[in-house]
């Protein structure tokens, strides 16, 4: 089944949700609350502000050709600030503290959010599979297992993790952690400029996580989803789920449970009955995305 790929705004337990044709925003009972087009554009990545305020979405225009846009929610209506043209395939995206950052035709491309100009731009030495706006700069994980930071205007290999790609990328206060293809978070110390430890738990490749002070969720491409205390060694709580190529993990707004988007929907994790609940399917995804409802561009 296609990956879903998304955004969780867990202060407010609403989603949006890329699909081949619209960016589909939907509350945590599956109700469209509106949808986001623009012609000609298949839709790949989202990301946003953790207030959901404001969300950026990229995706394909041409074989050789990005659309990167954001929109900008004003009393519950969305409003698009800009929409501008990347050349090449955007292959990662991430948005934090008003800072747009992408990956695209082996460059890094950071953008501000509030009128696209473009912050600065670097070539890239080989493939990477994520980056993440974060502590200290902007942290990129390559599919060799090395993780790279820029800050400064200087990109810079500062780790090499192990042998499987890394995959995904979280960061709090003086620390990163980094999801791997070989099970693993590996810890990165910022100050000490080294990695620390490694997480064990998930059953297979890391692929998202979401990190705040008091605990690191992580999700398996397998389903295997854990919760954490970030300087721990092993996960306090795992859910072992059968859904497959989850996309966010981020934790509910009363901060008791967790949201999952997998390929088969939106799932509710209560860590102490060690369950996955749906509670949005795929089909009312879809269906979202069909409402009347959509802002175009301008």
């Amino acid at each position: 089944m296609e990956k879903l790929s998304g955004y969780i705004c867990y202060q407010s337990d609403w989603f949006a949700i890329a699909t081949e044709n619209r960016v589909a925003i939907c509350d945590s009972a599956g109700r469209s609350l509106t949808s986001l087009a623009l012609p000609s554009v298949a839709w790949r990545y989202v990301a946003g502000e953790p207030d959901g305020s404001t969300i950026t979405a990229a995706g394909i225009l041409s074989p050789k050709a990005s659309v990167l846009a954001v929109w900008k929610r004003q009393q519950n209506l969305w409003r698009m600030l800009w929409k501008k043209q990347i050349h090449g395939v955007v292959e990662a995206l991430a948005y934090a503290e008003g800072v747009v950052a992408l990956c695209a035709s082996d460059t890094l491309q950071l953008l501000r959010v509030g009128d696209s100009t473009q912050i600065s731009q670097v070539r890239l030495p080989q493939p990477m599979e994520c980056l993440h706006v974060g502590s200290h700069g902007v942290w990129l994980g390559s599919s060799r297992g090395e993780l790279w930071r820029y800050h400064n205007q200087s990109l810079a290999r500062v780790a090499k993790l192990g042998v499987g790609e890394v995959l995904c990328i979280g960061s709090h206060r003086n620390t990163v952690y980094a999801g791997s293809a070989d099970t693993l978070i590996h810890v990165y110390d910022i100050s000490a400029s080294r990695i620390t430890h490694r997480m064990v738990g998930h059953a297979s490749e890391v692929v998202c996580i979401h990190v705040q002070s008091s605990q690191l969720l992580s999700a398996g491409v397998q389903g295997d989803l854990s919760l954490w205390k970030p300087e721990s060694h092993y996960p306090d709580y795992r859910v072992m789920h059968t859904g497959q190529n989850p996309s966010a993990i981020a934790p509910t707004a009363k901060n008791d449970a967790c949201w999952a988007l997998l390929s088969e929907g939106v799932f509710q994790v209560d860590w102490t009955r060690q369950r996955a609940t749906k509670r949005v399917s795929r089909q009312q995804i879809m269906l979202a995305t069909q409402t009347k409802t959509s802002i175009g561009g301008k």
